[in-house]
């Protein structure tokens, strides 16, 4: 299963949202809770995934900082555009070698990565 956003590839873990409510709330010195919806929030997506390779990593830490939409694709199938709100990431132990890329070295890093996605 091929995940790419923004044209990099990434191996995608996990892949869940949130939603939740615009609501204000009120609490009078002599009485009870008022409470004001204003809606809804559009939902964040959240993703969990590997990245192999320092060129990965620091396009994927360059999106994050350009505020710009990228397309977030599943096997050649746009699933939507999103702002990256929060990208961050480990590098997981060196010891063992790396195949889950073929074109790249076997001792290139490999990050585990967290990224917050907005509509």
């Amino acid at each position: 299963m091929s995940w790419t956003i923004g044209g990099t590839r990434i191996f995608t873990q996990k892949f869940g949202g949130t939603g939740s409510n615009i609501i204000a709330r009120l609490q009078p010195l002599s009485g009870g809770t008022i409470t004001q919806k204003f809606g809804y929030e559009t939902p964040i997506r959240k993703l969990g995934f590997l990245v192999v390779g320092e060129t990965d990593k620091n396009t994927l830490i360059g999106y994050a900082q350009s505020g710009t939409t990228r397309a977030l694709v599943f096997n050649s199938t746009t699933i939507g555009t999103y702002q990256i709100k929060s990208f961050n990431w480990e590098q997981l132990n060196g010891i063992v070698c790396q195949t889950i890329r073929g074109d790249l070295p076997q001792n290139s890093p490999v990050y585990n990565c967290e990224m917050e996605l907005y509509e």
